[in-house]
């Protein structure tokens, strides 16, 4: 689990998911916005994860793919700063490990 200081907020998501720019990858989707961006004077970094039931109808699929996700993220966000990000997987990342999530995800704020 996201520790609580690492999750983006209701408001923060909408913000982000208006303003954000999109980057693509071969696993998965990031919108990232930056803090000018969403309006906060805060310079943590902030994510939210979206896996959505075109993925897998089972729950337990869904569950365990945002825990990696999550997993990837710890090691991640304490390094940026300043950006909020929502992650948007796609069917691919179903079967990817932990390290290959990570690598996408810092490729992905590299490439944005």
């Amino acid at each position: 689990m996201l520790p609580k200081k690492f999750r983006l907020s209701r408001q923060e998501f909408k913000d982000v998911m208006k303003d954000g720019k999109m980057a693509s990858g071969k696993l998965m989707g990031i919108l990232i916005a930056q803090n000018s961006k969403v309006k906060t004077q805060n310079l943590l970094p902030k994510a939210g994860i979206i896996v959505s039931k075109k993925l897998s109808n089972k729950a337990v699929v869904r569950n365990k793919l945002k825990r990696r996700l999550r997993a990837a993220l710890q090691n991640i966000l304490p390094e940026t700063l300043g950006i909020h990000l929502v992650i948007l997987p796609n069917r691919r990342t179903i079967d990817a490990t932990v390290e290959d999530l990570k690598k996408e995800i810092g490729h992905l704020i590299i490439k944005n």
